[in-house]
């Protein structure tokens, strides 16, 4: 039997389809919502229907931002936009689970430890 979800998602981008990231959607049947986790969790099904890497890395950046008129703060790392990033340990266009190697996290423009943000 096809999944159908992925069936979609290389429809959609092969058709020249918007494709944007977002982590609202809880990654279980769960009232939480684990920050990163679901992100990391929606990313790897579409990078094995064979999304291409860069299609996914700019779908949770510019693609989202534009997609919100948010681009000129948000989406790429340039002078004079809100730095709000995660530093990987490995690069997100290699493989997907780049996105699940973070080192750092960067919010506006305060750089923070990833242990800083574990749960104490």
């Amino acid at each position: 039997m096809a999944d159908h979800g992925a069936l979609a998602a290389r429809y959609l981008v092969a058709h020249g389809g918007r494709l944007i990231f977002g982590s609202d959607t809880p990654s279980g049947p769960t009232f939480g919502h684990p920050p990163g986790l679901n992100g990391f969790l929606e990313l790897e099904p579409l990078a094995r229907a064979g999304i291409p890497l860069v299609r996914l890395l700019a779908a949770a950046t510019i693609a989202a931002a534009r997609t919100f008129r948010l681009d000129s703060l948000y989406g790429t790392v340039e002078t004079n936009k809100v730095a709000n990033l995660p530093l990987l340990g490995a690069s997100p266009l290699e493989k997907v689970e780049a996105y699940d190697a973070i080192d750092r996290v960067v919010v506006r423009g305060k750089v923070l430890e990833r242990s800083a943000l574990a749960a104490r």
